[in-house]
């Protein structure tokens, strides 16, 4: 694919989308991007310039940026959706194809979807949709959509002919636990306000009490993470974390998953945004809490959570959470995300719940141009290599002529 490769929408609205695939053609972006973000209300750090760019540098060859510009004026950017694309082989059908899902997720990021000029958004989603129609791949896959009302209209503007669409749901712990949903506490004026009006008159006591009992005097203290201490906490959380989770995840998901968290924590430590408090008995980590900053939401958001479960304090979370409140309302933020997940905990802090969206759409049928992009072809190769060593000469060819098919096209 050329670097940007113009569609034409509907003459219906006078908008014009294209697909950007060069770190050079993105950098000109910039000011385009951050003059939308800075208007669009749904905009939040996963989506701003700063976190998308690092993310798509470390990425490169496996992304497309939509990018849908006022046709009378191209410098006046109505949209722009992030992907990431990624080559999948079709055991069933013996196919190669290209699947695409949120740019974001290659960091990790708490929050995915679009960002939109909120006067053109209809239009603008519009366009995006039918760009995405012409273009080849067969699944489409957007979990946490932060607006989920643009997830809808996105998804209303394909042809349910020619796509399948699905909004499944996202569960944990035997399906108690809906990722989809992010608890959050907002926050008043002072501390002292949120004791007294948002939580119940039994976590205020436990609040202060335990606080006096623990923190006050003896052994445990909260200290804040600095650049000088960064890696010696980071160690801590994933070493808490791992061993949680190390009976659950099999070696190579938690390297893999590990070495993305860590990722994480430096990417938001360099951009200044991360608040990660560490509680300590004596020596001893026993609890970490890894909280972003968006300063433009005014939103301290939860991204990794730790804790020692053979320590007998009973109330870990508790005194690291209401550490965080406190310095969020001291820092004017007006809400405090708990992450994803409506455990039953996390409503004690007078939590309500934000709605994350989950769209994926599939094309129906559809030969290989059409569901194979030329994107993929790096993938496909590695595929065919790998049939041509298993002996599996037929397949091979195959995924050759494939791969003909969609460079020729």
């Amino acid at each position: 694919m050329n670097a940007t490769a113009a569609l034409e929408p509907a003459p219906r609205c006078d908008l014009r989308t294209e697909v950007i695939d060069r770190l050079e053609e993105l950098s000109k972006l910039r000011r385009g991007w951050e003059r939308l973000a800075g208007i669009d209300p749904h905009a939040g750090f996963f989506l701003s310039w700063e976190w998308m760019k690092t993310l798509l540098a470390d990425n490169p060859g496996s992304w497309h940026v939509l990018v849908v510009r006022d046709g009378s004026d191209p410098q006046e950017i109505a949209a722009i959706l992030p992907l990431r694309h990624s080559f999948h082989w079709s055991e069933s059908s013996e196919a190669c194809q290209t699947r695409y899902d949120a740019a974001g997720r290659f960091g990790l990021s708490d929050a995915t979807g679009f960002l939109c000029h909120p006067d053109r958004e209809d239009a603008a989603l519009a366009a995006l949709a039918q760009c995405l129609s012409e273009m080849p791949w067969k699944r489409l896959s957007l979990r946490y959509v932060a607006a989920p009302h643009r997830a809808r209209r996105f998804a209303d503007a394909f042809d349910p002919e020619r796509f399948r669409i699905h909004w499944p749901p996202y569960t944990d712990n035997a399906g108690r636990t809906d990722k989809l949903r992010v608890p959050t506490v907002a926050l008043p004026g002072s501390f002292e306000a949120y004791l007294n009006e948002t939580v119940s008159k039994s976590i205020r006591g436990k609040i202060r009490r335990f606080r006096r009992r623990y923190l006050d005097d003896g052994p445990y203290r909260i200290t804040l993470t600095t650049p000088e201490t960064f890696a010696r906490n980071a160690d801590a959380l994933q070493h808490l974390w791992r061993a949680r989770w190390s009976d659950t995840l099999s070696p190579q998901v938690m390297r893999s998953y590990q070495k993305k968290q860590r990722l994480l924590l430096e990417r938001c430590q360099d951009m200044g945004t991360l608040f990660m408090p560490v509680l300590w008995r004596d020596r001893h980590p026993i609890g970490v809490l890894a909280r972003l900053i968006d300063r433009r939401k005014k939103t301290m958001t939860g991204m990794i959570a730790a804790r020692d479960y053979q320590d007998a304090l009973p109330c870990i979370g508790l005194l690291l959470n209401a550490f965080c409140i406190e310095a969020a309302i001291r820092m004017a933020l007006t809400s405090y995300e708990l992450g994803h997940g409506n455990e039953p905990y996390k409503y004690q802090y007078g939590a309500s719940d934000k709605h994350l969206a989950y769209l994926t759409l599939r094309r129906r049928g559809g030969d290989t141009p059409d569901v194979f992009s030329p994107a993929s072809t790096a993938g496909a190769a590695r595929r065919a290599q790998n049939e041509l060593r298993q002996g599996a000469h037929g397949r091979t060819m195959g995924i050759l002529r494939q791969i003909e098919d969609v460079c020729e096209g």
